[in-house]
């Protein structure tokens, strides 16, 4: 068996509009607070998928094999980037980035151990993979993704990256 298929994802109502929320300000007088910075640049996302697969049974029926492949290239995939403190917003700005590729794998068997008129006893197990990889963050190095988390071309979505600390010297004074 096998399905091609295409689908797209909108980002949030508001995601393109720059909001501000209103607030109690100095003196009691009526204010406004930065609440959302907005992208108006900002598209929906766009993917297609390859998926393959067969369905095996042996014996009679008491051992069947399910297995499926899936490919997936995302367009215009919509990810968060925190925003910096000096654009006088808090949180992230939602975007879009290049390119991200994803793949994966189901496997599952069953078989029939005891098949009697009134009592049958089955033992079903499934096993799942899946993976994605950027490839392209439409020109940045990487976007940061909150904490320790990166978006970066080679690497998948919101990959964690730490300093590895070689050697160092602990001064006593």
């Amino acid at each position: 068996r096998g399905a091609w298929g295409a689908a797209g994802q909108q980002p949030s109502t508001f995601a393109a509009a720059r909001l501000y929320a209103p607030t109690v300000g100095f003196g009691d007088q009526p204010s406004l607070q930065p609440q959302a910075y907005g992208n108006p640049q900002l598209k929906p996302e766009r993917g297609e998928e390859l998926e393959l697969g067969f369905d095996a049974s042996f014996l009679n029926g008491r051992i069947t094999v399910e297995y499926t492949r899936f490919d997936r290239k995302v367009r215009d995939a919509i990810v968060e980037r925190p925003l910096p403190p000096s654009s006088g917003f808090s949180g992230s700005q939602i975007v879009n980035i290049g390119e991200v590729d994803a793949w994966g794998n189901e496997l599952g068997v069953r078989v029939g151990v005891v098949e009697r008129d009134n009592f049958a006893w089955e033992i079903d197990t499934q096993l799942a993979t899946m993976g994605n990889r950027i490839v392209d963050l439409g020109g940045v190095e990487f976007i940061g993704a909150g904490g320790q988390a990166e978006h970066r071309v080679g690497f998948s979505l919101a990959d964690v990256f730490m300093y590895r600390i070689v050697s160092a010297e602990i001064d006593e004074g």
